[in-house]
């Protein structure tokens, strides 16, 4: 049973530590009172093998006294008051004598075997070794569809029993007492999907595990997401009122060289906040095309230059607010607004996932939301939610592709269960069946787009610049489903990265990068290659990446420079 009588303010999270890692168990104070407890069940269900392992003649019963200083309570519990019992059922433990435990009493946890019939999720050992992406894909196919189709959608069952149980008075998200036991929910699900080996999956594995672990939680989510949307709670009306007045009617704009996840978190921002989305350039590559036109089915933003009080004054000779998005690096900054004088007065907010760069100040007080997740567009996402904010699936969309294009899929190192939850839900909010798919056909659209670039494009569509200790370097991604075409052309690449060096000092040598790199990146194999384009670079790039490597772009080039030779391009 689920139901256990102890001290209303002796919340007994002691075994739950002590299961979850921990490697002690820490004394808890009771007090006065009675309360009744809704307790976590998959804590509890560990509870009896636990005692009985580790405590022979003791019994094992449904209820537990007020406890002295410096003992500890054997539960896990979810606190809920409630009137009187419920009606017990016929295959609940008839009632034992209470007991009390000492501290030293208590086992070391982790020693002691739980049978896995005690918990109502698929223990992690079940799973294959993932040994390749195509083995394992293999083995999800002939083992997983079988296994995980009786013992996980059991177990999602019995978790759905559980949400539903006593007429929908325990486990509910609205209710914050409740939360630990979705969050205990999510762990254990996540360890099951917790499979990591030699040579990452394909495409479609991380993503998919994503869906799966987070399923559940997202479906309960969506009705609380659609109520609260229509009937605010009131964390949502201290956000409208205290927190979204700062970006209200702002211009919410991207960095050069743009990326989906600077488009569509202006889009998603701007909708938000009841502004205005820009794009810091006129043209956007075919990643972005695609999620715009084929998935989310929106149009394309503006250019932040041709907007009134923007790149120039409006009719009344003011300039808007700007909220930054994705970036703030004064280099990346789009050119009207970095040369503008007064910028840093103009720039009241900030939503980043990027470490905050020396270069950026402010001359008042901003909204910051800088968080340390794999794409810009996640952040966003959780503005919805924490504001109870109706989002469009069109934004779903568009806010999904741009965390699944920032962060290779969820491959990425940058990934984080923030990201691969916003993708789950905002999957199951956008109506998109199979978000790893939407994936493989973005890139694909945008490695048809890069190749076709030619190499001056190809080496300043998705570059940045850095500066650090004094050295100024700048970085170029192409992200591709096939290097062949792109090292075709290695030779051209290469001398367009010394161009480039030379280019962004604007006829100043003091200005002029100091190092310039490209990085090709097999989205699909998941592995780089680094064009190297000089001495200095040479050097810089065998000290970053020990042991790696170094060899010839394309067979037929040649030394770029004095101090390079063919073999270390």
């Amino acid at each position: 049973g689920y139901r256990r009588t102890v001290p209303s303010t002796t919340v007994a999270t002691a075994i739950g530590t002590a299961v979850s890692g921990a490697t002690s168990v820490a004394p808890v104070q009771a007090n006065g009172g009675s309360t009744r407890f809704a307790a976590t069940p998959l804590i509890l269900a560990r509870a009896p093998a636990i005692i009985q392992q580790g405590l022979p003649g003791h019994a094992v019963g449904p209820s537990f006294t007020a406890l002295p200083p410096k003992t500890v309570v054997v539960a896990a519990a979810v606190p809920q008051v409630v009137a009187e019992d419920p009606p017990q059922p016929e295959a609940m433990v008839a009632p034992q004598p209470e007991i009390s435990l000492d501290a030293s009493e208590i086992p070391q946890v982790e020693e002691l075997p739980v049978s896995p019939e005690s918990l109502a999720f698929l223990p992690a050992q079940e799973l294959p070794a993932r040994t390749s992406s195509r083995s394992f894909r293999k083995m999800k196919s002939a083992h997983l569809d079988e296994l995980e189709a009786s013992k996980a959608l059991e177990a999602a069952g019995n978790f759905e029993r559980q949400v539903s149980a006593d007429n929908e008075t325990v486990y509910h998200l609205g209710n914050r007492e409740h939360w630990p036991h979705y969050q205990e929910l999510l762990k254990r699900v996540s360890d099951i999907h917790d499979v990591t080996g030699e040579n990452p999956g394909e495409l479609e594995t991380e993503t998919d595990h994503a869906m799966a672990t987070y399923s559940k939680v997202v479906s309960h989510m969506l009705a609380s997401l659609t109520k609260h949307a229509r009937n605010p709670k009131v964390e949502a009306f201290v956000e409208d009122t205290f927190v979204n007045p700062a970006l209200k009617s702002c211009v919410f704009v991207g960095h050069v060289a743009t990326d989906l996840d600077s488009i569509a978190g202006a889009i998603g921002a701007a909708e938000l906040f009841g502004g205005i989305a820009t794009k810091s350039e006129p043209e956007l590559n075919g990643e972005i095309q695609y999620a715009l036109s084929e998935v989310a089915h929106v149009e394309e933003p503006p250019l932040f230059d041709e907007v009134p009080g923007c790149g120039f004054a409006d009719e009344a000779g003011e300039f808007k607010k700007v909220c930054l998005v994705d970036h703030n690096e004064a280099k990346q900054m789009v050119k009207s607004l970095r040369e503008d004088k007064d910028r840093m007065k103009r720039i009241v907010g900030l939503i980043d996932h990027h470490a905050l760069s020396e270069s950026f100040s402010s001359e008042c007080p901003l909204l910051i939301d800088l968080r340390p997740w794999g794409s810009m567009s996640s952040i966003v996402a959780h503005m919805y939610v924490r504001s109870n904010a109706h989002m469009r699936p069109e934004v779903a969309r568009l806010l999904m592709c741009a965390i699944l294009s920032d962060t290779l899929n969820l491959q990425s190192v940058t990934t984080t269960d923030a990201d691969r939850f916003a993708v789950a839900l905002l999957a199951a909010l956008g109506g998109v069946e199979d978000p790893d798919q939407t994936a493989r056909l973005m890139f694909r659209a945008k490695t048809s787009w890069i190749v076709n670039l030619g190499p001056y494009a190809m080496v300043r569509g998705d570059q940045k610049d850095f500066s650090a200790d004094g050295w100024k370097y700048g970085i170029a991604v192409l992200e591709v489903t096939d290097m062949s075409p792109v090292l075709e052309v290695a030779d051209q690449l290469i001398l367009e990265l010394r161009t480039l060096k030379i280019e962004k000092g604007g006829g100043a040598l003091a200005n002029e990068l100091d190092f310039a790199f490209l990085f090709v990146v097999d989205v699909v194999r998941q592995c780089s290659v680094l064009l190297i384009c000089g001495g200095r670079e040479y050097a810089l790039a065998e000290a970053a990446f020990p042991g790696c490597p170094f060899g010839k772009a394309h067979p037929s080039i040649k030394a770029p420079g004095r101090t390079i030779s063919a073999d270390q391009t």
